[in-house]
Order: structure tokens, then sequence, then C-alpha cells
């Protein structure tokens, strides 16, 4: 569903422009699809994830369950020599790291989660100021994303301009 606020603001904007005398033919309008835009940097941000925080945290919760399974087989093999104190001390052993596996990967999930909404806002205010820069370059009036308007031509759409230019800097 299209954020009727948004729908305002470019009503509002349009309006605006109109009543201050500017025609629609002095206006070098543009519309920029954004979703065509993030899956390039979407992959860039999983990369950064896997390589700097996934991967070391991963190696941490392969440690844990390792580390359960050790412990299982030294029960199995040991249970008949050890006392029934130290047979109960290792399978609490074993309870609380066997815990403590699905616990931090659910941290770990939460974490990346968190990590990337962060990085996508990032990305997005950086990505706005090279469109707003772009637009100044090139002598737009006004830029709009795509899942904004209602209806655009295919004349105004500068995505793939915007691409380009991204990708040359």
């Amino acid at each position: 569903m299209i954020n009727s606020s948004k729908i305002k603001l470019v009503t509002v904007l349009l309006l605006m422009l109109t009543a201050v005398g500017v025609s629609a033919a002095e206006l070098k309008i543009g519309v920029v699809d954004v979703e065509k835009v993030l899956p390039e940097q979407l992959e860039k941000i999983n990369k950064e994830l896997t390589e700097s925080f996934i991967e070391p945290r991963q190696e941490k919760i392969l440690a844990a369950r390792q580390k359960v399974q050790d412990l299982v087989a030294k029960l199995q093999t040991e249970a008949v020599t050890m006392s029934v104190s130290e047979r109960q001390v290792l399978e609490d052993e074993i309870r609380a790291l066997d815990r403590e596996a699905p616990r931090l990967q659910q941290d770990l999930q939460d974490d990346v989660n968190r990590r990337q909404q962060q990085l996508l806002e990032d990305y997005n205010m950086i990505l706005q100021d090279k469109i707003a820069a772009f637009a100044e370059k090139e002598g737009y009036d006004l830029i709009l994303q795509k899942n904004v308007t209602l209806y655009d031509s295919q004349a105004l759409d500068i995505t793939d301009k915007v691409l380009a230019a991204l990708s040359a800097e």
C-alpha cells in the first residue's frame, strides 16, 4: 500500500511549484526506482556482515556444540567408572551447554537483524545524498521515488542514469 503521507507530500510540493508560477514545461523531473538500486547494496551489506560479524560468532556456536558432543562422548565412555556426583556434574554441564548453543544462535540472529537494519538506514541516507547531488549536478528540479508515485512516464525514469553515476563513484 502506498504511504498516504508521501503522496500528500508530493502533492503539496507539486502544488507549491505551480503556485509560484513554475510551469510543468520548465520543470525537470526525474523518477528513481530505489528498489532497483538496493540489490547491489544488499549484497555488499550481507558480505560485510558475514565476514566481519557472523563468521567469528558462528565459530563460537560451533565450538559450544562440539564441546557438548565431546562431553556426551566422555559421559558415554566413562559413565561406568564415574561416581554419581561426577556424572551429575558432567550431565549438568552438558545440559547447560546444550541450552547455550541455541541461545547464542538466537542472539546472533537478533544482532545480525539489528546490524543489517542499521546498515540499510545508513545506506539509505548516503543514497539520498548521492541522488540529491546527482539531481543538482544534472539540473533536476524534482526527483521522486518510483514507489511513491501513482503514475510516471518511462521518460521520467532516471534510475539507470543514477546507477551509472553511483557506479562511477
